[in-house]
């Protein structure tokens, strides 16, 4: 059985869902068994805290208690300023691609901090770039010139390492991504700007050159502020990309062991983007470009998933219709964890999803 604290947590972060009615929400407020100090650890850990605020705050924020209102208030706040600052560099690394007319998309959660959450709601690490194979050197050189290096930031001297050339060489051969890019800065609230160049729509370094043409070529232009847009991708490929990317962070061994993975705040970017645009959105569309293009599999995981968690969202239509096509899918996808060199290799989580995504040792129950 679902633990109360849990529920507690899940019902905070369905933000996204502005038909809900209020009454749930404010039950879980006025809960004087609920331990407090066990959610707000859920909300910081899972990165949802800045949500948490701008949900409660939209009910009642009075209700909570000084010291957990407080933590989320001021967690919001730091959220506004990062992102604002962010989204400065964003519009200079935009603009210098636009001019020298590289064809690219900016992804996830800097994409979505921009559309479907008010700032200080979601904060988010990388500016994730994606481009085609052939421009990524062109790329390189634009990063450069801005002041970013191919390296790792060293927060205790305030320096970054610099990767060699082997290092950087292996990421292009054995990844879909370059190296990643970091620039120091030391502003509120943010010591570095990090960029991660994408060049596959999935963890693989070759193979789905085809789909990021195409998803390139069907690009949109997207608001960041009222002066400004930056070019993303289309809604029914930016779903695709979130599930692939969301199915990569829960089935890649390396990424599992390291707890990069089944973190809250990916289950409510999905949540909350399909509340904001599967009224409007094409569900064949989706079906038949994940499946032409080999994600089809990432697309019925992630949509399990959430429906496991958010059950709610069967209640719009295109999600029980876009549900409903991946039906030939062997349900075993939902268990098993392999190693991205080399698929042969597996692990087996019979865990419950729920446990799966409260738990702090998830590799204990691998086999």
């Amino acid at each position: 059985m679902i633990k109360k604290e849990h529920n507690a947590v899940l019902e905070i972060v369905k933000f996204g869902n502005k038909k809900r009615k209020t009454d749930k929400l404010i039950a879980v407020l006025e809960d004087n068994t609920l331990n407090w100090i066990e959610i707000l650890g859920y909300l910081c850990y899972h990165r949802v805290a800045g949500l948490a605020y701008e949900a409660i705050n939209a009910v009642d924020v009075r209700k909570l208690d000084f010291p957990v209102f407080f933590t989320l208030y001021m967690i919001h706040q730091s959220q506004n300023i990062r992102t604002e600052f962010q989204k400065e560099y964003v519009k200079i690394i935009s603009s210098t691609l636009c001019e020298t007319n590289i064809e690219h998309v900016f992804l996830k959660g800097l994409v979505l901090s921009s559309t479907i959450y008010p700032v200080g709601t979601r904060a988010f690490n990388d500016i994730d770039i994606l481009v085609s194979k052939k421009s990524i050197q062109s790329v390189k050189k634009v990063l450069y010139e801005l002041g970013f290096l191919q390296g790792k930031y060293d927060y205790k001297k305030d320096t970054i390492d610099e990767f060699d050339q082997d290092t950087i060489t292996q990421s292009i051969n054995t990844r879909g991504e370059m190296a990643p890019f970091v620039k120091i800065v030391n502003e509120k609230t943010i010591k570095t700007i990090d960029v991660d160049v994408n060049f596959s729509l999935d963890w693989k370094p070759d193979g789905s050159d085809e789909a990021v043409d195409y998803f390139l070529n069907e690009r949109v232009l997207t608001p960041v502020d009222n002066n400004f847009s930056i070019y993303s991708l289309k809604e029914e490929h930016l779903f695709i990309h979130l599930c692939s990317h969301f199915y990569k962070d829960s089935a890649l061994v390396d990424l599992v062991k390291k707890r990069k993975v089944l973190d809250l705040y990916k289950f409510v970017d999905i949540y909350t983007f399909i509340q904001t645009y599967f009224e409007g959105i094409s569900p064949e569309k989706i079906f038949d470009d994940s499946v032409r293009y080999g994600f089809d599999r990432h697309v019925f995981f992630t949509l399990n998933y959430i429906i496991k968690v958010f059950p709610d969202i069967l209640a719009i239509k295109n999600v029980d219709v876009l549900y409903q096509k991946y039906n030939y899918i062997n349900n075993d996808v939902m268990t098993v964890i392999f190693d991205q060199y080399n698929s042969e290799i597996k692990i087996k989580d019979k865990s419950s999803l729920i446990d799966r995504l409260f738990s702090y040792d998830i590799v204990k129950n691998y086999k």
